[in-house]
């Protein structure tokens, strides 16, 4: 079939490679490969000659051009162009691997809709109603001078100027607005707001949006909120909001045909305005056309750099990442996983395939008696449950076999997918609640998504009442089934997204692994800047990512991954979603795995450690730790990682807008990086859309991008700034003349044109002053270890605990995992020979022994147990693990660097003596004489510790003489300095009768007055030793 092709123009040398295309092609696709031919030949862009066969090869770069140039030529033939893509994607392929041409793959497009226009001559010619209104609402304010409105029409003022200049054209929002119009005002960011509930379909509490008013409609509620009477409630319906706007327009003079017929002709007509000035989303949005949830008050106060406050350690400094009790299988995941779950479904379906019900429930005990699964398996927990249901308790009515088939068909391989291998009996609250909802979150239909929400609702309840599993909130996981489904609003801001980022490099995660720092955080940022799902992210193969210069990743499904829905696989553009810092280090660590397999084939995953035994990170190790961080950071203690997901959307959609409308800065202030992204946005456009100016096309590229069929499911569960975007878009295209701004202030023109010089903001400022309605000064958290504030000396102490912990970890990554001293000295900020000296005093001190007879290692440093069973020593001491013990190794290590610059030589006493009496097996230093423990005591005073936190011990023989012990301890309490303040008491440690003339001396710290003795003071010593 190759031979039918018309490969004449080409060279020699190249035909091959377009024959072995030819091969795979049939039908359109050869038709298409022929005019890719034709256009090859005469084409005259960088790669044309090469792909002729004419021995140029151009650089990488140019294979963007390529595609551009496809493009360019077909114009508006989607279909064509998506068929050339694919052959140039084949015909790189051909050439790499016949002709050695090393090129990357040409990038995939995305093809994204746009929004439908609305438009027919009826409706564009009823704008001059709007544009009537708009003139009667303002020449009103200039006219009444006398306040002369009654209740009602006063009403429709507000009501007339919220429609026309602040984006509410939906009779609820209007009836939520009144509802809150009396309460006390509210601020964000310096702006007035009000938290609208509106009912959906007779549902309260279904949606929560938080509106921000236009200057006008702001200047009338501070005005004349105070005259408004609603009573009664019931009044609060579209018919009587159109009354009133109908009143005030005839108190405004507008009469006949031009006064709107009712609520539903108003809120279409006046919705036209912004239709012409907004994308069509934000349009709809205003009248309400779908659902989509305002963020969360926490998300909202942490956008002004209010960080949330709670009773966990939130301290970003050291995080504790390594430690984790259930530590994570090494095998690998196991391919046959999906295949297993699939055959173990198909067995419970093809047991419900009779409809006799008896014949089912046989069929069912048998498999349960026969598989050979735990008994709380998630496949025998469902086949309990369908039991339950075929054969209920007396009083309900069993279900038909086809019921329950078409049950576990809608949630068997879902929950199968977030649930498989967890012991459902022992998952607490949170993770039941976030499952339910990663399995709700991403389904297209709505009809569906509230299907699987009840039948999740009947399966939790079964588990709940027959074992004892947790009570989930129902209402907030899985909606009321007829209600809207929940969804969680919850963001995390760019300027967190980078302090996470550094608390994971800033943790003890490293010691975990080296590997466990890069891998945390690229599964952070695939999360947080590709919208990735957690498997989507954890289970990437090395395959899946393509491309040194047009970088993109592909989501695709595979033995060991299903996707959620086909709309799920998809093309990331890395070029435009990363940050250069972000895709190279992306890139370095598939080239880094790659040298791994090339070295020793071992896994296909993208985030494997060969050296762990990892073949995919486990699940049950990164996601803890990536909570940990992001909780860490933003004092969140809800926060997961599908918040990543949300923020994407989110943010991804803001940007976007900000490129083609302008960028709310303002709400930004306290978040410089995100501002700056914003800033930055038309630049990301153009590198994502390739699109010169204004399109229709934003919403559905979010859309595609997050792998969802269609904007729906976008808009209602991942786009939470539609509220920022909408004041936006009113503020520039639907502002209010300066002229009726002063009309509608009731102040002095020349005070409100003084105003208004200063901006929006200055305009604000003085009319809420002359009202009595300020807006409170926003207090922001400052940070404890804000180095600003600290004296040089309080830094020089931070930064010695820094160099101590910043030591330990060099010692630990050289000697557990055989890192080269030029790594090392990048990640301690040092130089190689600094690392080196290190590394060889520890050496030094690690032989050191004991003497006499019994020597023994006089330092206790770490071991570690290999995976054949041997024993390594590391050239570290163990850390401190309690968190007691974690204060006073820095209290030490403060207090040693004050003596050290007030007392060298006092500083250099005390660790003689410390070097020459440590024993490696207890805590305490031993002394022999009272000289040298009086020095120690001393070194030890001076480093700030309190005596009664300094445990003494006579140390004697078991075989000693009572009198001897008696005489032997009043000598060594008579001879030392303040003997009474420390904690004192005596121990047996030898069989001998006498231990020296008059006994030994141990020294320890310990945790408290009288308390356990800390492990913090051989830490801190043998590392300042190390240095010394």
């Amino acid at each position: 079939m190759a031979s039918e092709m018309d490969f004449s123009a080409l060279r020699k040398g190249v035909i091959p490679v377009w024959e072995a295309v030819a091969l795979k092609c049939s039908g359109l696709m050869r038709n298409s490969l022929q005019e890719l031919v034709n256009w090859v030949a005469n084409g005259h862009s960088a790669f044309h000659p090469m792909l002729r066969g004419e021995g140029y090869r151009p650089s990488n770069k140019a294979i963007r051009g390529l595609s551009d140039a496809v493009i360019q030529h077909l114009g508006r033939d989607t279909e064509s162009i998506q068929r050339w893509l694919v052959l140039l994607r084949q015909l790189v392929i051909a050439g790499n691997e016949q002709l050695d041409w090393g090129l990357d793959l040409p990038p995939v497009s995305i093809l994204a809709s746009r929004e439908k226009g609305r438009f027919n001559p009826q409706r564009f010619h009823s704008r001059t109603k709007v544009q009537r209104w708009r003139t009667a609402l303002h020449e009103q304010l200039k006219m009444d001078a006398n306040n002369a409105l009654n209740s009602d029409a006063r009403i429709g003022q507000i009501l007339l100027s919220a429609m026309l200049h602040g984006g509410l054209t939906n009779t609820q929002l209007m009836i939520a607005l009144l509802k809150d119009i009396h309460a006390a005002p509210k601020y964000h960011c310096d702006k007035r707001y009000f938290d609208l509930v509106p009912t959906w379909s007779g549902h309260e509490e279904a949606e929560y949006r938080r509106w921000f008013p236009d200057l006008l409609t702001e200047t009338l509620i501070i005005r004349f909120s105070s005259e408004i009477c609603i009573n009664p409630k019931s009044k609060l319906s579209g018919e009587w909001i159109a009354k009133c706007i109908r009143g005030f327009l005839r108190a405004a003079g507008v009469r006949g045909d031009d006064l709107p017929t009712g609520i539903r002709e108003l809120c279409d007509v006046i919705s036209i305005q912004y239709e012409l000035a907004m994308p069509m989303f934000m349009a709809d949005y205003s009248k309400r056309r779908y659902l989509s949830h305002s963020l969360r008050p926490g998300t909202w106060s942490r956008m002004q750099g209010r960080p949330l406050h709670t009773n966990e350690d939130t301290d970003k400094e050291g995080l504790q990442l390594a430690g984790w009790e259930k530590y994570p299988s090494v095998e690998e995941p196991q391919t046959e996983e999906s295949t297993e779950a699939a055959e173990g479904f198909s067995l419970l379906r093809a047991a419900l395939q009779p409809s006799q019900v008896e014949s089912a429930v046989r069929t069912l005990k048998e498999q349960a008696s026969s598989n050979g699964l735990k008994q709380h398996s998630l496949e025998n927990l469902l086949r309990s449950w369908i039991l339950s249901l075929l054969q209920p308790e007396k009083g309900s009515k069993a279900i038909k076999t086809s019921t329950a088939r078409s049950y576990l068909s809608v949630i068997g391989c879902r929950l199968h997918e977030v649930l498989s291998g967890e012991d459902l009996l022992s998952l607490s609250r949170d993770e039941f609640e976030e499952a339910y909802t990663l399995l709700l979150d991403d389904i297209d239909s709505k009809g569906l998504r509230k299907k699987v929400a009840r039948v999740l609702y009947q399966f939790h309840v079964f588990l709940e009442k027959y074992y004892q599993v947790v009570r989930i909130d129902y209402h907030s996981t899985l909606g009321a089934f007829s209600a809207p489904a929940p969804v969680d609003a919850n963001l995390i801001w760019v300027d967190e997204y980078l302090e996470m980022l550094d608390a994971i490099a800033q943790s003890n995660l490293i010691e975990m692994h080296p590997d466990m720092v890069d891998i945390t955080q690229l599964i952070l940022t695939l999360g947080y800047r590709c919208g990735l799902r957690r498997m989507e992210a954890l289970r990437l193969r090395l395959i899946d990512l393509s491309g040194k210069y047009e970088s993109e990743l592909l989501v695709r499904p595979f033995l060991g991954r299903r996707l959620k829905t086909n709309s799920s696989r998809r093309k990331i553009p890395l070029n435009a979603l990363l940050t250069d810092e972000e895709r190279a280090k992306l890139l370095d660590w598939k080239s880094k795995r790659e040298k791994q397999e090339a070295a020793t084939p071992f896994s296909d995953y993208l985030f494997a450690i060969p050296g762990k035994g990892f073949h995919c990170v486990s699940e049950d190790l990164v996601f803890p730790i990536l909570h940990k961080a992001m909780r860490s950071v933003t004092g969140d203690q809800s926060l997961r990682y599908h918040h990543l997901r949300h923020s994407f959307g989110s943010l991804t959609l803001l940007k976007l807008i900000a490129a083609d409308h302008g960028a709310p800065v303002e709400f930004f202030d306290q978040l410089p990086h995100q501002k700056e992204e914003l800033l930055r946005a038309s630049d990301f456009k153009n590198t994502l859309m390739k699109l010169a100016g204004p399109t229709r096309k934003l919403l559905y590229a979010v859309a595609r991008l997050l792998g969802h069929s269609g904007p729906d499911i976008s808009l209602e569960h991942y786009i939470h700034t539609l509220d920022i975007m909408l004041h936006q878009q009113c503020s520039t295209h639907l502002s209010v003349p300066q002229a009726v701004l002063a009309s509608a202030s009731g102040q002095p023109q020349a005070s409100v044109y003084r105003w208004l010089a200063k901006g929006a903001d200055g305009y604000l400022a003085g009319i809420r002053k002359k009202n009595g309605c300020l807006s409170p000064k926003l207090k922001l958290v400052k940070s404890a270890t804000n180095l600003t504030e600290l004296t040089d000396i309080e830094i020089r102490h931070q930064s010695t605990i820094q160099t101590v912990q910043t030591d330990w970890q060099t010692l630990y990554l050289y000697s557990a995992f055989e890192l080269p001293l030029e790594e090392l000295a990048e990640r301690a900020n040092t130089s190689v020979s600094a690392v080196n000296r290190l590394i060889e005093s520890a050496k030094s001190l690690a032989v050191e022994k004991t003497k006499g007879p019994a020597a023994s290692q006089r330092y206790r440093f770490m071991s570690l147990k290999q995976t054949d069973g041997t024993v390594k020593q590391l050239l570290c001491p163990p850390k401190p693990s309690l968190n007691s013990d974690k204060q006073i190794a820095d209290q030490i290590i403060e207090g040693l660097a004050r003596l050290k610059e007030s007392s060298p030589e006092q500083f250099k006493q005390g660790l003689e003596r410390y070097k020459r009496c440590a024993w490696s097996t207890r805590y305490q230093v031993v002394f022999k004489n009272t000289e040298d423990a009086n020095v120690f005591l001393s070194f030890l005073g001076a480093a700030d510790l309190k005596n009664e936190c300094i445990g003494l011990t006579f140390l004697h023989g078991q075989k000693a003489k009572e009198s001897w012990i008696t005489d032997s301890f009043e000598h060594w309490k008579g001879r030392l300095i303040n003997s009474k303040q420390y904690n004192w008491k005596t121990a047996a440690i030898t069989d001998g009768a006498t231990m020296g003339k008059h006994g030994w001396l141990g020294v320890n710290v310990l945790r408290e007055p009288g308390g356990m003795a800390s492990e913090a003071m051989r830490f801190v010593l043998v590392m300042i030793l190390m240095n010394s």
